[in-house]
């Protein structure tokens, strides 16, 4: 390589003829000091079912309830205010409806069992049960013979008390089943006729 001569002008004058470049290097912003250490938690960061990490959403604000006191007040603030011997009034009202209420139905039910339709559906079931009944009967009676007089075979007389109940049950269940629906009918038929005579008789 060439030296250069240390006698030139441009080494040995006192002016300053140019500026040297600065190299690239000393261009680049200088990075403070610890920046590029990076800290991380102890705790592994949770991830989603496909690997990714799973974002915390906010919690969806609750509404507020309303506590079961606040409700009974306003219900009572709502409801007329009434002092108690109304309120007894009241309760005392009540039960003589109901209780009249009760002696109404009582008195109709026992009409309805005096009554008799005179049909002859009404007729024919009727003497079923009667047929049915009187037979039940016969039968607890010679069932109760039977136990008296033999007592050795208590048996028979089980069997016929058997079927004794069975004949009277079957009687009930055609007095209930069959001759009620009948009386509360017909009964109840007579009762419109007779207000409709005792109309035309007003008229």
């Amino acid at each position: 390589m060439s030296q250069r001569n240390p006698m030139n002008e441009r080494y040995t004058s006192d002016q300053k003829r140019g500026t040297t470049r600065k190299s690239a290097a000393s261009a680049k912003p200088v990075s403070k000091a610890a920046s590029s250490v990076r800290t991380t938690s102890a705790k592994p960061e949770k991830k989603g079912l496909f690997g990714g990490s799973k974002k915390q959403e906010p919690a969806p604000a609750k509404a507020p309830k309303k506590t079961q006191a606040v409700q009974s007040a306003r219900k009572a603030e709502e409801a007329p205010s009434l002092s108690k011997e109304e309120q007894k009034e009241i309760e005392k009202h009540n039960k003589q409806v109901k209780r009249a209420d009760r002696e109404a139905r009582r008195e109709r039910n026992k009409e309805v069992n005096r009554f008799v339709p005179d049909t002859a559906e009404f007729k024919r079931l009727n003497r079923k049960r009667m047929v049915y009944s009187g037979v039940g009967f016969v039968g607890m009676v010679v069932a109760i013979v039977l136990s008296l007089l033999i007592p050795q075979q208590p048996f028979i007389s089980i069997g016929l008390m058997i079927a004794s109940w069975f004949f009277f049950f079957m009687g009930m269940r055609i007095d209930t089943n069959q001759l009620r629906p009948l009386r509360e009918q017909g009964y109840d038929k007579a009762v419109r006729q007779a207000q409709k005579k005792a109309n035309k008789k007003k008229k």
